[in-house]
């Protein structure tokens, strides 16, 4: 198949630690003794997945199957908890780790929607020097042998900052203008999408947002609460600034009981 997919040579080659020898060592004799040209320039062996130190097995009965993983921690919290470590390490999966991961990945969405709702301008200069830093710690480490574990540390640095300024009440929108390409750029290469809104659904939000705003300005308390309620059912969480309340749109996550 690799001889009719990808030519005679190409650049990376994976697989499980487990398969380095016989199967690996063979697909080399095998392909090279026939074309007499190097089969891959690159391997790339995955550590396994263990449970409490010990491989997944069914004889174990310590499965853990993709389907409920997913279903249970969504595709994000998953990479991250993937990410963690490196590619080429042993992974141990655990409950604890993965709802570490959860509450990483909503700082992620907050940070997210911290720099697209912001308005105003202001100096840069800070977020600026932060995110070349990151930018380089980021590119660095993954062309150190594509050592995710790190890169993740230079994004979260980054997520981090960003809350930090908006936490201050300093978000700005020119603020976020220097912040938000390279947030994105980092999210994409590690494979992680925060939740995005239809204008529909954003028009839908602002205008419960507003009759909020008008209740509170009454002092109707009680209705204004119920509106907030009402928002939470969509997935939507208010978070509450010192002039403004802005609002981001969490991934729905079975596990999360927060």
């Amino acid at each position: 198949m690799s001889l009719r997919y990808l030519g005679e040579e190409f650049e990376i080659h994976g697989g499980g630690r487990d398969l380095i020898f016989p199967h690996h060592e063979n697909e080399i004799a095998q392909s090279e003794a026939f074309t007499k040209k190097p089969l891959a320039k690159t391997w790339m062996h995955v550590g396994m997945v263990t449970i409490r130190g010990e491989k997944m097995s069914k004889s174990l009965g310590n499965i853990k199957s993709v389907r409920h993983v997913l279903e249970n921690w969504g595709p994000n919290v998953i990479r991250l908890f993937c990410l963690s470590g490196h590619y080429s390490k042993p992974i141990d999966y655990s409950e604890d780790l993965l709802k570490e991961n959860l509450t990483k990945w909503r700082q992620v969405e907050t940070a997210y929607y911290e720099m697209i709702m912001a308005d105003g301008t202001s100096d840069g200069t800070e977020i600026s020097h932060l995110v070349k830093e990151c930018n380089q710690e980021f590119d660095i480490s993954l062309e150190n042998d594509f050592n995710t574990s790190l890169a993740a540390s230079a994004f979260f640095k980054l997520v981090k900052g960003v809350n930090r300024i908006a936490a201050s009440e300093a978000m700005t929108k020119s603020i976020a203008d220097i912040g938000l390409p390279e947030f994105e750029r980092m999210s994409e290469i590690l494979g992680l999408s925060v939740q995005k809104v239809s204008k529909q659904e954003k028009q839908s939000v602002m205008d419960l947002l507003k009759k909020r705003e008008t209740l509170r300005g009454q002092k109707q308390y009680s209705e204004a609460d119920k509106i907030r309620d009402q928002i939470s059912q969509l997935n939507i969480v208010l978070l509450d600034h010192k002039n403004k309340t802005i609002w981001m749109k969490k991934e729905k996550i079975l596990s999360d009981t927060s």
